[in-house]
């Protein structure tokens, strides 16, 4: 079992499993926070400049950047555009590591934008696709996932 905690920008980050050496730590984004967290396996960042402030601070090893995303291949696989926020990049990315199981903290989609609501849309099509090639998405973040009402009639 390989097992994955991805750290977003909310304060449930602190939760992650910073000192159990069974997960890989994968942080993203240029946030406030970002150096004080002394433990991660990789970085990633697809909005900014590598020379953006606090990215100096990653070891160059340990930084995934836009350009080395494939994002031809994450379209042609999952057969459609769902590259549309960090989270489905990284667990597309984790998908190709071999990842089995994934826990994310201080990750959330929740807002009156509707980019957002396109964001958690596609966030749930990318976990659903995962779920159906054996790699199990938690989150301890309440909303991230869309919960459909079951049909009785």
């Amino acid at each position: 079992m390989k097992q994955l905690a991805i750290i977003g920008k909310l304060n449930s980050k602190w939760m992650a499993p910073y000192f159990d050496q069974t997960y890989d730590i994968w942080g993203c984004n240029v946030h406030k926070d970002m150096e004080y967290i002394k433990r991660f396996d990789l970085w990633f960042d697809i909005h900014v400049n590598p020379s953006a402030h606090l990215l100096h601070t990653i070891p160059k090893d340990k930084l995934v950047l836009r350009e080395q995303i494939p994002f031809d291949y994450y379209k042609h696989v999952l057969g459609g555009e769902y590259m549309n926020n960090s989270m489905n990049i990284m667990l597309m990315y984790a998908w190709q590591q071999e990842y089995t199981h994934i826990v994310m903290y201080g990750c959330n989609l929740n807002s009156e934008v509707e980019h957002r609501e396109q964001q958690k849309e596609a966030f749930n099509a990318v976990r659903m696709f995962l779920r159906g090639a054996g790699v199990i998405v938690y989150t301890i973040e309440p909303d991230l996932f869309i919960k459909y009402e079951r049909y009785t009639k």
